[in-house]
């Protein structure tokens, strides 16, 4: 369980950092990071602040999804 929670924390570091550096090609791992972090703390959230919490993270993932969209556009023009 703790290498799996490792991992996670991993991601959710290196996610956004390796969308700002190639958005094209990981554009994607940042948005499926959010959006598991937000599915986590909806589902294993027991107060009001986790609730707000995932969906911060959900928001954030449907903006970095029309980011990655828009800069995919540009890129192919």
């Amino acid at each position: 369980m703790g290498d799996a929670i490792a991992l996670i924390g991993l991601l959710f570091v290196l996610g956004p950092v390796l969308t700002i550096i190639n958005p094209k090609l990981f554009g994607i791992v940042g948005v499926l990071v959010l959006s598991a972090a937000g599915i986590f703390y909806s589902v294993m959230g027991q107060s009001a602040f986790t609730e707000i919490t995932a969906a911060i993270f959900v928001v954030g993932a449907f903006l970095q999804a029309g980011l990655v969209v828009i800069i995919r556009q540009n890129q192919d023009e």
